[in-house]
């Protein structure tokens, strides 16, 4: 575990660099000018992030090897974006060991009436409250394990979403399976999700009400089941949520899969809280069928006048009202079970942290994250080291 002293000049360190962030800042306004002169000068809004991370982390997750530490880029995101009458185009570019590749590419139109979009490409599928709010404005520095794993990222197809006046909203999609399977059969045709979330916000009084229901029907032909989540820490060591045969869990030849997450959300003035509950149920060709499950619950607060905005028009939660010099504290609980009765892990993690929103471009974030693993394959996964502790920082710069 980590020596008090250690952690003291981790912690103080990286509050340093919050305060030389800030000087930074400047520099950063000004790119953005220049960013800002290159849009008028044409029909193209460019954009992106900037995800640079720390992190020091020992027991469980880095078994057997005490303290270790890391500095990476997380993400490093440019897309480009233009608007013409009822269409409208983003193409999204992104930063991956060292490669740059297409994260996303789609079609919207809006023609068919307000709050009405038809999405075509490579999009994200809509699922989960956390999973679908940006990773620029996600409260912690990693999303729980839950949204996490069942927020299966940018995938080709087609989507259709309509916000009503009433506060309800759906959206269906149906897409290439590309996450949580290799987006093809064994006889070479496409293994294709089908995917629908319904929601209801209420936003008067100053006040935020989310409640939502995402399903997902993954079909998968005879595809071998599994999934390493991280234990909310992002690397590789620490895939603390396990059924693979990285810890001899028995394969299921899995003919399909359902997702399902309940969802929860609300805010009134500094405070916000959130909470969903997720399962996958795995259909097998042969042998018995598993259901796995997990969730959280956090509780996030302003330690000066401000809230966060909500998007009726995607049903996620989106970037604060105010971002000079803001700070934002929370804690959160989170669980995600894949164990059977014979093999995979249980990973429980308590996360704290805190967000220094230095302008409308840069922002420090600290987290502190506790995690435990159990299960039948604990000790194939960890050893004798059955939790950890981590602290992650993040300078995230946004243009």
């Amino acid at each position: 575990m980590y020596k008090i002293n250690t952690l003291t000049t981790l912690i103080s360190l990286s509050f340093a660099a919050s305060m030389s962030f800030t000087v930074l800042a400047e520099d950063f306004e000004s790119l953005e000018s220049r960013i800002d002169k290159l849009e008028k000068a044409t029909t193209v809004k460019l954009g992106g992030r900037l995800h640079l991370d720390f992190a020091a982390y020992d027991g469980a997750y880095n078994p057997g090897n005490g303290t270790g530490t890391d500095i990476y880029v997380r993400r490093g995101r440019v897309y480009f974006a233009s608007s013409h009458g009822d269409f409208s185009y983003k193409v999204i570019l992104d930063y991956d060991d060292g490669e740059t590749v297409l994260h996303g590419a789609t079609v919207t139109y809006k023609g068919f009436g307000k709050d009405k979009k038809l999405n075509a490409g490579k999009l994200k599928e809509d699922i989960s409250l956390q999973g679908m709010t940006s990773s620029k404005w996600v409260t912690s520095i990693e999303r729980a394990m839950i949204p996490d794993t069942f927020q299966v990222g940018f995938n080709y197809g087609v989507q259709y979403s309509h916000a009503m006046q009433n506060g309800l909203r759906y959206s269906v999609s149906l897409t290439k399976d590309q996450e949580l399977a290799d987006g093809n059969e064994a006889d070479g045709s496409l293994q294709l999700a089908t995917t629908g979330r319904l929601t209801y916000s209420n936003t008067d009084n100053n006040e935020v009400l989310h409640l939502g229901l995402s399903a997902s029907h993954r079909n998968w032909g005879s595809n071998d089941f599994s999934i390493r989540q991280t234990g909310e820490v992002r690397k590789d060591q620490n895939r603390l949520a396990n059924f693979s045969s990285q810890v001899g869990a028995q394969q299921i030849d899995a003919s399909s899969a359902m997702l399902l997450v309940g969802e929860f959300g609300y805010q009134v003035g500094r405070v916000h809280l959130s909470a969903e509950y997720g399962q996958i149920d795995v259909s097998a060709n042969q042998g018995p069928d598993e259901t796995f499950e997990g969730g959280y619950a956090q509780l996030g607060y302003f330690l000066s006048d401000n809230s966060r905005k909500y998007s009726k028009g995607s049903a996620k939660w989106d970037k604060p009202t105010n971002l000079n010099n803001q700070w934002e504290i929370f804690a959160r609980l989170s669980t995600f079970d894949m164990t059977t009765d014979t093999s995979g892990t249980k990973a429980e993690v308590i996360t704290i942290g805190a967000n220094h929103y230095i302008n409308e471009s840069v922002r420090m974030s600290y987290n502190y994250v506790f995690g435990d693993v159990s299960g039948p394959s604990q000790v194939a996964l960890t050893g004798s080291e059955d939790d950890g502790q981590a602290f992650v920082a993040r300078l995230q710069y946004v243009f």
